[in-house]
């Protein structure tokens, strides 16, 4: 089935389609409407896979936005890599970086996470402690650390109010 597309530089074509085809014979059909542009509305992997088992669950979209060299950046992808959730990484350069996060997420540091189209990037505080070892004993002082390290993203605030 071939369409002009001349007013789009494409010239004649052939228009998008799929099919479902079961033991060589078709199914369904998901052919675009004819309408002005480049539409990609229906004969898609989604639509398939939506026709074939519509309550099945979609797979997350996932997009994080990242800076070269940022730690966070790092811990942020191996917590995603861990989670199972397949990602799409978008490095953004010094010159553009805090124009297109304060664009998308209000915000201006990397890492910035989005799944499934919701900003989920929350801000991280870097914490340091130092203690003074002639007044608490450094095993003291390391079990503390265990214990925080441990309870922190815990209701860890939570914990502290009550």
């Amino acid at each position: 089935m071939l369409v002009d597309k001349s007013d789009l530089g494409f010239g004649k074509r052939s228009w998008r389609y799929s099919m479902l085809v079961k033991n060589g014979v078709v199914e369904k059909t998901f052919i675009e409407p004819d309408v002005p542009g480049d539409p990609f509305e229906v004969s898609d992997a989604d639509t398939m896979l939506n026709h074939i088992s519509p309550k099945a669950k979609k797979p997350d979209q996932v997009v994080i936005f990242t800076k070269d060299g940022c730690s966070f950046c790092m811990q942020a992808k191996e917590t995603l890599a861990k989670a199972g959730l397949d990602y799409v990484e978008m490095p953004l350069s010094h010159q553009t970086r805090s124009r297109i996060l304060g664009a998308i997420a209000g915000a201006k540091t990397a890492p910035q996470i989005f799944i499934n189209g919701k900003f989920e990037t929350r801000t991280m505080l870097p914490l340091s402690l130092s203690y003074d070892h002639r007044i608490i004993d450094g095993a003291e002082a390391a079990r503390f650390n265990n214990d925080l390290k441990e309870n922190l993203g815990k209701n860890f605030a939570y914990k502290l109010a009550i």
